[in-house]
């Protein structure tokens, strides 16, 4: 399992750093309209935050374990998880 610079991350205009150490951890390319997205750096840099948010979330699910209709939810879980510690 790969490990992440652990967060928390911010955005400064199309860089990503982690916020404790001020370490670069990605820069952001520009969009097809030439704009350097805000938004996906954004969504970068909130990336250690919805990984523990998706960890307490399958952690909970694993506890009460609800009958019916919630496979699906531990299924997209597990992938986003899986796919991010890979």
């Amino acid at each position: 399992m790969s490990k992440h610079t652990k967060g928390p991350w911010e955005a400064k205009n199309h860089h990503i750093y982690c916020e404790d150490t001020n370490i670069h951890i990605a820069d952001i390319c520009r969009a097809r309209d030439g704009d350097w997205s805000p938004a996906n750096a954004k969504l970068i840099a909130a990336s250690p935050e919805l990984l523990e948010a998706c960890k307490e979330a399958k952690r909970m699910y694993d506890e009460i374990q609800p009958k019916g209709g919630w496979q699906s939810v531990d299924d997209l879980l597990t992938d986003a998880i899986t796919k991010a510690e890979a």
